[in-house]
């Protein structure tokens, strides 16, 4: 009995400090904040669910009344009232009821779920034989609570039986002690609290009929609001802890001596219980602030990284670029030394005139300024010069500098360049890395089209605009990428190309830092029609 009181104190004591907070609607909350106070109606005489004596609130009522009170920070006014006067809530201003019978409901009543659902069993003498069914009981005077409706119930069901109205519990156990009854049907649990007085233990439950008594609270004056927020905390009861509250109240021993000892025990096992929690929460605090520590000092070595990795990638890239420079300057280099080598000999011979030598110049002086232009594209994507970074650019001249790097490999290689743009389409930020991108992603494709002999290479560009974003796709048709390895080209180190190959493997790890850290969009690759693409979504 002690273990089965501290268990029950310890658990409201949890449920009190760590009451479930419910998910109200902001009209529920509004009402919280405006509802000064509610008025609970109970039976001052119906227990184990409900007593009012010497001034206290008493039963499984006043333990469930707790926690909404809890849960809810309603102030409420508890009401106490005989059975004759629940019959008129209205009378009494009662905004809730608690443990009513769902036999018993009004127009102006709204009943909860069941708390409660208890089976009805028949009492007797001790002496009298356990009975199966009740249609054996011919003309037996059986006494029943002055509740219509049941009276109804029972009577329709079990119409060989003489029913009698009581209008007590303890009235009508007496009348069966006396034997001026046959028995008393009632609920197992008001039957089972009763019976453990010492005055009953000449009676015994001798059947369990198949009809219950289901009781709810119930919520009048139509309330939705308040019907709704104690229905969810009514909800929030497990059937666990509805059990727990009726399992003290069912052994309870009415001695009115309180023990001490046992509150002493209780509140040094509360005391221990709560200084071991906040012991577990200093420590959970102390680990999750190392934990933050740690990630941040991740992070900031993470970053470290990712520069580094960038700068490698910048100058790897370079190191490919003075190759397309090479390339792009070689017939201009072949074409000045041819002219010159004409002059020289023409000036040898005697036989240079002044037209020659002004058309030889003019045709040197148009293939060095293609070169100039050509060292101005390079010196803007990795010089120092920031001139065009961070301003709108169409799209379609953004392709033209890529165009124009690329244009010597593309030429010797022969390859067909199929193009869908929105000439409208401008890109904001960071254009220069843009630019690395596209030619980090190209440079791939004329790799593999090299190196697989495809022999009429494709490079596809298509740039729309979709919804909010522009969608960019870059492929080819190289025949794609192992899809065993397609999930990884992104990876830091990763690349496709032969081990002979001076590729660092980081050109598109770059390129996914780029798409998503500087412009906030996505990137990934798929192999589609004989070859990769890769699809890149950034906000318009």
């Amino acid at each position: 009995m002690k273990l089965l009181n501290i268990l029950f104190i310890l658990q409201l004591f949890f449920i009190h400090s760590f009451a479930l907070e419910l998910s109200l609607s902001k009209e529920q909350k509004e009402y919280l904040k405006n509802k000064k106070s509610l008025n609970l109606c109970t039976d001052k005489d119906f227990m184990p669910f409900s007593r009012f004596e010497n001034g206290r609130y008493e039963g499984i009522g006043s333990d469930i009344y707790k926690i909404i009170q809890k849960r809810t920070d309603f102030d409420i006014n508890i009401i106490p009232l005989s059975k004759a006067e629940l019959k008129e809530p209205k009378k009494h201003n009662c905004d809730i009821i608690d443990f009513i019978s769902t036999l018993q409901t009004q127009e102006e009543m709204e009943l909860t779920k069941s708390i409660i659902n208890t089976p009805l069993v028949l009492v007797t003498n001790i002496d009298a034989p356990f009975i199966d069914n009740l249609t054996s009981l011919k003309n037996k005077n059986i006494a029943l609570l002055d509740d219509q409706k049941l009276i109804e119930k029972i009577s329709k069901k079990y119409p060989m039986l003489n029913l009698i109205r009581i209008g007590s519990a303890d009235t009508a156990l007496d009348l069966v002690k006396k034997g001026k009854i046959y028995g008393y049907i009632d609920s197992l649990d008001i039957i089972s609290y009763r019976l453990r007085k010492d005055e009953h233990k000449r009676l015994k439950v001798s059947s369990k009929l198949k009809e219950s008594l289901s009781l709810s609270f119930t919520v009048l004056n139509n309330d939705q609001i308040l019907f709704n927020i104690i229905s969810k905390v009514l909800e929030n009861l497990g059937s666990s802890e509805i059990e727990n509250i009726k399992n003290r109240w069912l052994d309870f021993d009415d001695n009115k001596n309180i023990d001490y000892e046992l509150l002493i025990q209780v509140f040094f096992i509360v005391i221990l219980v709560s200084i071991f929690m906040l012991q577990r929460q200093y420590e959970l605090n102390k680990l999750n602030k190392k934990l933050e520590e740690q990630i941040k000092t991740e992070l900031e070595i993470s970053r470290k990284k990712d520069n580094l990795i960038f700068q490698q990638n910048k100058m790897a890239s370079l190191g490919e670029m003075v190759g397309n420079i090479a390339h792009q300057w070689r017939q201009p280099l072949s074409e000045i030394t041819m002219s010159h080598n004409i002059l020289l000999f023409q000036i040898q011979n005697g036989s240079l005139d002044i037209e020659t030598l002004n058309k030889e110049l003019k045709e040197s002086q148009k293939l060095l300024k293609y070169m100039s232009n050509t060292i101005d594209t390079f010196e803007k994507l990795y010089g120092k010069s920031n001139k065009t970074r961070s301003k709108d650019i169409f799209v379609k001249d953004l392709l033209k500098e890529v165009e124009y790097i690329l244009k010597e490999p593309i030429k010797l290689g022969t390859i067909k360049l199929i193009q869908k743009i929105d000439p409208a389409i401008m890109i904001k930020n960071d254009n220069n890395s843009l630019i690395q991108v596209f030619l980090a992603i190209l440079q791939n494709s004329i790799y593999f089209f090299k190196e697989r002999n495809i022999s009429e290479p494709k490079i596809f560009i298509s740039i729309k605009k979709h919804k909010n974003n522009i969608c960019i796709t870059l492929g080819d048709n190289a025949k794609g990428i192992d899809e065993k390895i397609l999930p990884y080209i992104f990876d830091y180190n990763f690349s496709g190309r032969k081990e002979n190959n001076k590729s660092t493997g980081v050109g598109l790890y770059i390129s996914k830092l780029i798409i998503e850290e500087v412009f906030k969009g996505t990137i990934y690759a798929e192999n589609r029609n004989n070859g990769i693409r890769f699809i890149i979504d950034l906000p318009a």
